[in-house]
């Protein structure tokens, strides 16, 4: 199963574009209770915004697939994360789960699934809001991941 990750990743690189969004800095507030937050709550993506350098963010999720629209995380209090496919697979052959490790880092401002680090900008009982930046030579990408709980 590609994970939405290297799919978002792929986005990137197409530079496929539609709205412009101001990208936010500032990050969460940690809460006593985001482990709780967080955890046995599904969240499905519903915003994708990606800026390049200093140039304003693009909201990408109408150029992403009906079959990826319908995956879901969902986060575990063992530190495991659970990636599913949703009623729909681009591929067939893909499994419906795949499952990795999170934890919290830097007083639960940052997350880390598997090895991939992002800010958390809003985590609440709604939403999930993460902020990636990709550096690749003289290319800054940063990229606002917004997630909904389903």
């Amino acid at each position: 199963m590609k994970s939405i990750a290297y799919f978002l990743f792929l986005i990137c690189l197409s530079g496929i574009s539609c709205t412009k969004e101001t990208v936010t800095t500032s990050v969460v507030t940690p809460s006593t209770d985001s482990t709780s937050i967080l955890c046995d709550k599904s969240y499905g993506l519903t915003s994708l915004t990606i800026a390049i350098n200093s140039n304003p963010s693009i909201e990408q999720i109408g150029v992403i697939p009906a079959c990826n629209k319908d995956n879901f995380i969902t986060y575990f209090s063992n530190g495991k994360s659970v990636e599913n496919e949703g009623p729909t697979k681009c591929n067939p052959t893909d499994p419906q789960t795949d499952t990795s490790n999170w934890v919290f880092y830097s007083n639960k401002t940052k997350l880390i699934v598997n090895s991939d680090t992002a800010d958390i900008l809003i985590l609440n009982a709604t939403k999930l809001k993460l902020r990636t930046i990709i550096k690749r030579g003289s290319t800054t990408e940063t990229r606002i991941i917004t997630y909904t709980k389903k």
